[in-house]
């Protein structure tokens, strides 16, 4: 049998409906996206705590951006006032963007300093990102919970770790090949985590 994994519901529906329209069989196959595939991994090997929604993120990065910039480091700071929708959005991308690549707040100040960053600007912008991913992370460790970055965080280091004895997944049951549509979109963590999985299963993986 084999899975077909896609990017988003979207092209998922598509698909279904052009092997519709061809007159294909589907029946039995799962069709699932990425992400949900991941959590579907994550929840059945039970790695950790339960992952939070779009919704819940959001509200977490309003208030760890707003704690960040009206917090001044030392008594001569100003204080930056943040309501703008657009700001939080952008530091929750790249958040984002940082978890996929695998880099985590201590990474994101080694990194910076490494380079050699010395533009006030630049490093005022580092020292505001660094803040509010710092307090972010804070608040899903203090309130047991994981994003979906972290969740495929977890998931790789059990993959890796257990690649030789990774157990029966109830989700992977009768799965011989993935099947990996439009893949050039994903994270290194994603990609990571398929690369894995491809080496447990009889006839690996086929893109399209």
């Amino acid at each position: 049998m084999e899975m077909h994994l896609y990017p988003s519901r979207l092209s998922q529906r598509r698909a279904l409906e052009e092997a519709v329209t061809r007159r294909e069989v589907i029946l039995g196959e799962p069709h699932l996206t990425y992400p949900d595939f991941f959590e579907r991994l994550y929840l059945e090997l039970r790695l950790g705590p339960p992952p939070i929604g779009s919704s819940a993120r959001k509200i977490f990065l309003q208030h760890t951006v707003a704690k960040a910039r009206t917090d001044p480091p030392d008594e001569n700071s100003e204080r930056k006032q943040v309501h703008h929708p657009g700001l939080i959005a952008e530091y929750g991308e790249a958040i984002s963007e940082l978890k996929r690549a695998a880099l985590l707040p201590d990474d994101l100040r080694e990194t910076w300093r490494g380079l050699g960053g010395s533009d006030l600007v630049e490093a005022e912008e580092i020292r505001l990102l660094d803040g509010v991913y710092r307090a972010y992370q804070g608040l899903l460790d203090r309130l047991g919970v994981v994003d979906e970055e972290e969740r495929d965080l977890r998931l790789l280091q059990y993959l890796r770790q257990n690649l030789r004895r990774v157990p029966e997944i109830p989700c992977l049951k009768g799965v011989e090949r993935l099947v990996l549509h439009n893949l050039y979109h994903l994270s290194l963590v994603d990609h990571a985590i398929l690369s894995c999985l491809i080496r447990t299963l009889p006839a690996g993986a086929t893109l399209i």
